[in-house]
């Protein structure tokens, strides 16, 4: 879908930027607005360095230099898509998206999904409810406890509990107002195989919702932490995991169990860490290795790995120490690097989980394996040159396991790479590897093994299910069109003087100076010009609109230290601050007409070319008198 200018204004206008900034960090009054710790994960803030502006709609971070609106807020802090932010706005400010002739989304079924959303959001508040009633509380209480989980983890990952009862969340489900059906769909309840009626899917469990960017509950997960009783039936109940079923809004191997919770520490941390299950996720977030994901699953999926470049293109695969975790690792391979990830991997001692890991050595012995993992390449192949002699046959039988991995890798650099230490390892010439792999029994994927897109459709299969996340085609506003890359110093304090000093905004000759700037700078300029003329939007406004559209946008916000000096010193300061730039700007200009025409004597002495030069520095001289050039000088002048 996309966006036009004038919804994403409507969008940022009506967002209380205050408000939802706040909720990750506190915010305090101060002179020119809001003052609080930095909310972004990747800054230890000690002291309050970080500004909301609410009438100008943008934050700004003096220590870490992030700044931005909400849009850019919720990109970069909550790792959601431009596409993912501005929905989420929207559906909080109650404002409908724009209808867009390419979605061809059924309205009913855009509905369905809504509706079973809001259900989603009902069972989740169920069962934290039953979790923190008395209710069961002798099962849920003792299994919390035994896996040594904090309040604050059992608030973050809004874990609940399944009471016993039958009916319990059926009953709920109906008081606020969701029909039978929605439920069904939204696979929380089942009729009743005799007689009219519904009972609840979940029952006995510790419950894990599954959120997607935003944080919206699409599914769950059950561990059950109790026997069914004797008047349950013998059937799905058994499973130690159970998971939701697929749904319009569920669709297994579509996402990573955490990604909420972890994006914008994968992001601070540049890597994510993969693990296999629900708990490992949360034993590692509770120990301070906040960037884990789970994709729970029989095997990674190529899908996820689409979402997962989202954040990062660097992850460490965490596996159990047995035979399972060393399957699971082979086949995960092939699917990362087809995605372009190189994935580095780690066997976790004497079989050991990362939670049983935790407990018995310690985060800080973790993270250290974590910080000195290999390639998952090299992991794998030493893996299989366990007990190796070098024969014929064993250089055959290893090539033929790694000929279809060598073959899913699109780097050429990363390719060779591996072949060269293949090669080394097994012994055998880098030539023969290059044949090998262009015969035709080695150069398809075995996809059966390494590329399912796909996993178990039964709800009973191990730790948990996978929560959907809806890929879409990037809108035009994903892609930057305002660059500050290569913009000097000088610019940089000329825009943020303009941007954020109404004085310089509104002062005649502001738009000729922009004549003299670089072309970036003139752009950006025209584009926030553009902005203020739109109905309704202010001079206030312009600069957090103006962030959606710029890389970079902290280069626009000044130093707080010149801003409270400008500040103070009313509009003569701020005139003189704006002379100042003005002129150095123009000098800039003149200096680089006199160098060009200088080169020019050099080749070829000329009486027109020193009449030139002599007008270039005369003009220089105007300038330092504070005479202002009105319009740069035409090829006549010159």
């Amino acid at each position: 879908m996309r966006f036009d200018d004038d919804f994403i204004q409507k969008i940022i206008e009506v967002t209380d930027i205050a408000d939802l900034i706040g909720q990750y960090t506190s915010l305090k009054p101060t002179g020119s607005g809001l003052m609080g710790r930095c909310p972004f994960p990747d800054h230890n803030d000690k002291g309050p360095s970080f500004s909301v502006s609410p009438h100008k709609g943008v934050y700004h971070c003096f220590g870490c230099g992030k700044s931005g609106n909400a849009i850019t807020f919720l990109k970069d802090h909550n790792g959601l898509t431009f596409l993912d932010a501005v929905t989420l706005l929207a559906n909080k400010a109650h404002i409908a998206l724009p209808k867009d002739s390419k979605n061809k989304t059924d309205p009913k079924l855009r509905d369905l999904k809504s509706m079973i959303l809001q259900a989603n959001q009902l069972a989740l508040n169920y069962f934290v409810k039953c979790r923190e009633s008395k209710l069961d509380q002798d099962l849920a209480g003792s299994y919390i406890e035994k896996r040594k989980l904090q309040p604050e983890t059992l608030q973050t990952f809004q874990l609940g509990y399944a009471p016993e009862s039958w009916e319990g969340l059926t009953r709920y489900l109906s008081q606020n107002g969701i029909p039978p059906d929605i439920g069904v769909q939204a696979q929380l309840i089942r009729p009743k195989s005799e007689g009219s009626g519904h009972y609840d899917f979940f029952r006995s469990r510790l419950m894990f919702p599954i959120l997607d960017p935003m944080g919206n509950p699409i599914a769950f997960g059950g561990r059950i932490i109790q026997p069914p009783s004797e008047n349950s039936p013998a059937n799905t109940d058994q499973a130690k995991y159970m998971n939701s079923p697929e749904t319009p809004v569920f669709h297994k191997g579509k996402t990573l169990f955490g990604l909420y919770q972890t994006s914008r520490h994968i992001r601070s941390q540049g890597f994510a860490i993969i693990v296999e299950g629900y708990m490992d996720v949360i034993s590692l977030y509770q120990s301070g290795i906040q960037n884990a994901l789970a994709p729970m699953g029989t095997a990674l999926t190529l899908d996820q790995c689409k979402v997962l470049m989202r954040y990062t293109k660097s992850v460490t695969v965490l596996f159990d120490g047995d035979q399972a975790g060393i399957k699971a690792a082979i086949k995960s391979l092939p699917i990362l690097l087809s995605a372009g990830i190189i994935p580095k991997g780690l066997f976790l001692p004497d079989g050991l989980d990362p939670d049983d890991f935790i407990q018995k050595y310690g985060a800080s012995d973790l993270q250290n394996l974590i910080q000195k993992a290999p390639d998952l390449f090299t992991l794998i192949l030493g893996q299989w040159l366990e007990g190796y002699r070098g024969s014929a046959s064993e250089k055959i039988q290893i090539s033929e396991k790694l000929a279809p991995i060598l073959n899913t890798i699109s780097d050429q650099r990363l390719k060779s790479l591996y072949l060269e230490e293949a090669s080394w390892k097994l012994g055998v010439n880098p030539d023969w590897w290059k044949k090998l792999l262009t015969t035709s029994s080695l150069t398809s994927p075995a996809k059966s093994t390494y590329f399912s897109n796909t996993t178990n459709s039964r709800s009973n299969e191990s730790p948990s299910g996978f929560s959907p996340i809806e890929t879409s085609t990037p809108s035009a506003q994903d892609l930057l069109v305002l660059s500050l890359s290569g913009v000097s110093a000088l610019d940089i304090s000329w825009l943020q003087f303009i941007l954020q000093f109404e004085q310089g905004w509104n002062l005649e000759n502001a738009h000729q100076i922009n004549a003299f700037v670089q072309i970036q700078s003139q752009e950006i300029f025209k584009k926030a010009q553009f902005l203020s003329r739109q109905e309704g939007i202010f001079f206030d406004k312009v600069l957090g609109l103006l962030t959606t559209y710029v890389d970079n946008p902290e280069k626009l916000f000044m130093d707080q230290n010149m801003i409270s000096s400008l500040t103070s010193g009313g509009d003569s300061t701020q005139s003189r601050y704006f002379l100042d730039i003005a002129k150095k700007i123009q000098d800039r200009y003149l200096l680089n007409s006199i160098s060009k025409v200088q080169t020019e004597l050099k080749k070829a002495p000329q009486e027109a070319l020193l009449h030139q030069l002599t007008h270039l520095q005369k003009l220089r001289q105007s300038l330092f008198k504070g005479q202002l050039l009105i319009a740069p000088l035409s090829q006549g002048e010159l």
